[in-house]
């Protein structure tokens, strides 16, 4: 490899972390009162250790997993985090952001955007598995607000739950020889 090549590589790798570094800024939650900030950054570091979590449980593909977890927020350096009610209320809001995110991923690797897209999909056990870990940690954050003192994320917390029960019940219906020992 030459110097060049070398020098290269580094910068880009230099720029990719300045760019993700955003994530760290980046607050969740950001229309509900909250008593501790929790940023993308965090979201997609319990996640993916959910995920690790629900390998315990689960067989499947792990390092496909953590590729979705790790990277399914990326996008918000662009749009930040809008809140999942904002994008239920708002379609065409929702939409234009679904056209902000398709670009964005041109800013990554391919496979980066084909496993969100799967993700998002949820027709695989590993986006199954991804979004329920992704759902593990809004419970996770509103739980712990709630033990604060945060009554405002009670509505929060048990639309996550009932989304969590649904999403194991996908699993358990699509995928019953996937549980290890439940």
């Amino acid at each position: 490899m030459s110097t060049q090549t070398s020098m290269e590589m580094l910068q880009s790798t230099i720029d990719f972390i300045d760019e993700i570094y955003s994530l760290k800024t980046l607050i969740r939650y950001n229309t509900t009162p909250r008593l501790q900030n929790e940023s993308v950054a965090e979201h997609l570091s319990f996640t993916s250790l959910i995920v690790l979590q629900l390998r315990q449980h689960f067989s499947f593909n792990l390092e496909h997993a953590l590729l979705m977890a790790l990277t399914h927020d990326i996008p918000e350096i662009y749009t930040s985090d809008v809140p999942h009610p904002i994008k239920k209320s708002f379609p065409a809001l929702q939409k234009a952001l679904e056209e902000v995110e398709r670009h964005a991923w041109s800013n990554y690797p391919e496979a980066w955007m084909i496993a969100n897209l799967e993700m998002e999909a949820g027709k695989t056990l590993e986006s199954l598995i991804v979004q329920l870990a992704d759902v593990l940690s809004c419970v996770q954050y509103t739980a712990h607000e709630m033990q604060l003192g945060n009554t405002y994320m009670t509505p929060i917390k048990q639309g996550s739950e009932s989304r969590v029960i649904a999403l194991l019940e996908k699993i358990k219906t699509e995928y019953p020889h996937a549980y290890n020992n439940i």
